[in-house]
C-alpha cells in the first residue's frame, strides 16, 4: 500500500487562493458600499431630501447635478388629473404640467362627436429658459408633482417641478364652478440662483386648431390669430396665408377657430410677443383634421428674479354674449367684419340680438331683429320705389327725347333734365339707397355667419 505524502505544490496553491479571496473583500466590498451610497444620494436627491453643500463646488453643478438626478432619472409616472365644471371636462398632465385635453360639455362637432378643443397633444405650453451653466430647460420635458385643493367653490390644481432644495417653478390653476374662463398663474422660487440674468423667461403656447365644422375652407376663412395691444387696439395674422409677426404692450392672445376659441390673458402688457400662424390643410379634404397651426412666444416680466404672473384662459365658444362678460375686451376676438360693417355688428347687432334673446328663442330672436332692420331702412327704401315709379312713368317721354334730339346730345341733356325736374324723379335716388342698404345687409349676413346661439341651435348642440 502506498503511503500518502504531503505535496508542497498544493499547500502553496490552497494559500494562494486564500489571498486572493481576502484581496477580493477588501477591494470589491467597499466599492458596493461606495455605489450604495451614491444611489441613495441619488433617491434622496429624487425625493427632495436636504443636498450636503460641502459636494457642490459652484452653482453650474449644482444645476447640472440637480436635473441630471431628479429630472431624468426620477421616479415620478405620468398621471392625469380630471377636474370638470358644469360646462367643461379638463384633463391635466404631470407630464409639462399643462392642460392635457378639454372638451366642451354642451357642443359636438360636425359629425356629432364630442367637441374637444385640445386633445392627442395638439396643445403645447411650456417655460423655456436659459440655466447660468448655458443648457436650455424646456419644462415640457419633465414631469411635475401635483396637489388638489379646494377653495370655496373654485378647484385649485398646483403642478409643481421640484429643481433642488429650495428652487421650484409651479403651474398653479384654478377651476371655478361654471364658465370657460380659468386662473393660470406661473410662479418661481429660488430662480435667481438658477437662469442666466441676461436670457429670457419664455411662455411657448403651441396649438393645432381641430376641424370643427363641415367645411373646412369657409371654417378657415374666419380662424385667425388675434391679439390686442397698446389698450384697446387689436391686431390679426391672415386667415388665408402663413404670417408672423412680432408686437409689444401685448395684453391678450386668441387662437380663434371660427366658432371657437382659445384665449390667454396676461397680468400685465408684455413687450416682443412673438406670434406665428400657418395653414396646416391643402384643399377642402374630408380627411382633414386641423384648420391652423397657431405659435406664440410671450417674455415673462420677471419680478425680483423671480416668476410671478398671473394670467387667464379662455376656452370656449366664440360667443360675444359669453365673451362681453369678462374683462379686457376680449369680445374683439370675435370677428365682427370688416370696417363699417364690423362698427355696425358690434354695436348694433350683437347686441340687439343679445336683447331679443333674453325673451324670445334664437330663431324668433332672428325674425324680430330682421323685420326691424327691414322697418329701418324702409325710409330709404320707400324713396327707392317712389324714384323708381316715377322714372317708369316718364320713361315714353325720355324716349321720345331721345329720339327728337337724337342728333343734338346738349339739347337732349337739357330737355331730359327739364322732365326730370317736372316730374320730381332722380335716376340717382335709385342708387344712392341701395348704396346706404349695402353695409347694413352685408353686415347682418357677417352676423349670421359668426352668431354661436343660431349656430349652435344648428349644427353644435350634444
Amino acid at each position: 500500500m502506498e503511503e500518502n505524502k504531503l505535496d508542497i505544490y498544493q499547500i502553496i496553491g490552497f494559500l494562494f487562493l486564500i489571498a486572493a479571496v481576502f484581496y477580493w473583500f477588501n477591494v470589491t466590498i467597499p466599492n458596493l458600499e461606495q455605489n450604495a451610497l451614491d444611489e441613495k444620494e441619488i433617491i434622496s436627491q429624487t425625493q427632495n431630501e436636504e443636498i450636503n453643500d460641502n459636494l457642490i463646488k459652484d452653482i453650474n453643478e449644482v444645476v447640472s447635478s440637480s436635473l441630471n438626478s431628479t429630472f431624468i432619472n426620477s421616479n415620478l409616472e405620468n398621471q392625469e388629473v380630471v377636474i370638470e365644471n358644469d360646462d367643461v371636462i379638463f384633463k391635466f398632465n404631470t407630464k409639462g404640467g399643462s392642460l392635457a385635453e378639454i372638451q366642451l360639455k354642451d357642443y359636438v362637432d360636425y359629425k356629432g362627436d364630442d367637441l374637444f378643443l385640445i386633445k392627442n397633444n395638439n396643445q403645447d405650453v411650456s417655460l423655456s429658459f436659459e440655466l447660468k451653466n448655458g443648457n436650455i430647460i424646456n419644462t415640457s420635458d419633465y414631469n411635475f408633482t401635483y396637489e388638489m385643493e379646494r377653495q370655496g367653490k373654485m378647484n385649485v390644481l398646483k403642478m409643481s417641478l421640484i429643481v433642488s432644495n429650495g428652487q421650484s417653478i409651479s403651474f398653479e390653476y384654478k377651476i371655478p364652478k361654471s364658465g370657460y374662463m380659468i386662473d393660470f398663474n406661473v410662479k418661481s422660487s429660488g430662480f435667481s440662483s438658477l437662469i442666466n440674468s441676461n436670457s429670457n423667461v419664455n411662455l411657448n403656447w403651441n396649438l393645432d386648431a381641430f376641424r370643427q365644422a363641415k367645411s373646412i375652407d369657409y371654417e378657415n376663412r374666419y380662424s385667425q390669430l388675434m391679439y390686442q395691444y397698446d389698450g384697446d387696439d387689436t391686431d390679426y395674422l391672415s386667415s388665408y396665408t402663413d404670417s408672423d409677426d412680432s408686437e409689444d404692450s401685448v395684453s391678450w392672445i386668441s387662437y380663434g377657430q371660427h366658432f371657437f376659441n382659445s384665449i390667454l390673458v396676461l397680468d400685465s402688457p408684455v413687450n416682443n410677443v412673438q406670434f406665428e400662424s400657418k395653414k396646416l390643410f391643402e384643399d377642402e379634404s374630408k380627411e382633414a383634421k386641423f384648420t391652423k397651426k397657431y405659435s406664440s412666444i410671450i417674455p415673462l416680466n420677471l419680478s425680483g428674479s423671480e416668476i410671478n404672473s398671473q394670467m387667464k384662459w379662455y376656452f370656449g365658444p366664440n360667443d360675444y354674449d359669453i365673451l362681453k362678460q369678462y374683462q379686457n375686451k376680449i369680445y374683439d376676438s370675435i370677428y365682427f367684419g370688416w370696417g363699417i360693417f364690423g362698427m355696425i355688428n358690434r354695436f348694433i347687432y350683437f347686441p340687439f340680438f343679445g336683447f331679443l334673446s333674453k325673451y324670445f328663442s334664437a330663431g324668433l330672436a332672428v325674425i324680430l331683429m330682421t323685420i326691424a332692420t327691414r322697418l329701418v331702412m324702409s325710409p330709404v327704401t320707400y324713396k327707392t320705389y317712389v324714384s323708381q315709379a316715377r322714372m317708369k312713368v316718364i320713361k315714353p317721354e325720355i324716349t321720345e327725347l331721345n329720339e327728337k334730339f337724337k342728333n343734338d346730345a346738349v339739347k337732349r341733356q337739357q330737355e331730359t333734365m327739364k322732365l326730370y325736374n317736372k316730374a320730381g324723379a332722380n335716376p340717382l335716388l335709385g342708387c344712392v339707397p341701395a348704396l346706404l342698404q349695402l353695409p347694413v345687409f352685408y353686415a347682418l349676413f357677417c352676423f349670421f355667419s359668426n352668431c354661436i346661439p343660431v349656430k349652435r341651435k344648428i349644427f353644435f348642440m350634444g
